[in-house]
């Protein structure tokens, strides 16, 4: 979790008005203020013209429905408040957790990411879906 902290607080410093890096938000445990998970929104790493939604989450408080609620709030943010009109997630096709959460999302299944340049072989086979602005 820690790498992972250290990772966002590089990205805030790094975001501009112009161009954010990824806009993360910290999902908080609030019996003890602990921090137990990240969502966020932020160009896609292979085709920065996409919005990703990205989210993780401590093993122990998976299953609850912590990350539904998080990003069901986090995509309403982003069509109502921030006016966008279409988000993808990227997801490895072994990862049934995540593949869970996208589906229950309503995130639609578009493709699987092939044929990237070398910077982006970890997206490489991983399932490519998006949702659109209801």
């Amino acid at each position: 979790m820690q790498g992972a902290i250290e990772w966002f607080q590089k990205c805030y410093r790094e975001n501009t008005p112009e161009k954010i890096i990824k806009w993360t938000l910290a999902t908080v445990w609030t019996d003890t203020s602990r921090v137990i998970g990240w969502c966020g929104l932020g160009p896609l790493d292979f085709n920065p013209e996409e919005t990703e939604l990205f989210c993780g989450l401590d093993e122990a408080y998976w299953g609850r429905g912590i990350m539904v609620e998080a990003c069901r709030a986090l995509l309403d943010y982003a069509f109502a408040e921030i006016g966008l009109t279409r988000v993808v997630a990227v997801v490895n096709p072994a990862n049934q957790r995540s593949r869970r959460l996208i589906e229950k999302l309503g995130m639609q299944f578009e493709k699987q990411v092939s044929r990237l340049p070398a910077e982006h072989k970890h997206y490489e086979n991983c399932l490519y879906h998006s949702i659109s602005s209801r």
